[in-house]
């Protein structure tokens, strides 16, 4: 009975920002091919939200405030959407990171659709700036 209990135990995360933990369900005593330790999150270490995370974080956000000073032109479709339909949003929210806030929060609003252009535009922006990067490096080379 007691092997019963931690097999259904769940395990829980704790990340900084939010308020409550984010739960995940125990392992099924049921056996299948997923039932070994390496699979299992009862044996697993619990990840923990640390320097390494934030840094993660802070580096994408400066690859993101980056990325808005391409314009129209950017690489990432959330960003490209705001700097077309509202570069206002600049002046509103100085700091990317309340900007970046609200651009989310304005994206998810979206309907599929409504994002399918900005999707594929970033998509050939994408292309576009790998192919420009590489007769750069092209270039370089040559001389």
């Amino acid at each position: 009975l007691a092997h019963w209990n931690v097999l259904h135990k769940s395990h829980q995360i704790h990340h900084p920002s939010m308020s409550s933990p984010i739960t995940f369900p125990g392992a099924s005593p049921y056996h299948s091919e997923y039932s070994s330790p390496q699979f299992s999150p009862v044996f697993q270490e619990v990840p923990v939200w640390g320097e390494e995370q934030v840094e993660f974080t802070q580096q994408n956000l400066l690859c993101m405030e980056a990325d808005e000073t391409l314009g129209p032109a950017s690489t990432i479709a959330a960003i490209l959407y705001a700097n077309i339909m509202h570069p206002e949003w600049k002046k509103e929210f100085p700091s990317f990171g309340d900007r970046f806030k609200h651009i989310l929060k304005a994206w998810r609003s979206l309907t599929q659709e409504q994002r399918l252009p900005y999707l594929q535009q970033a998509r050939e922006n994408k292309t576009n700036l790998r192919i420009k990067k590489t007769q750069q490096e092209q270039e370089k080379l040559q001389q």
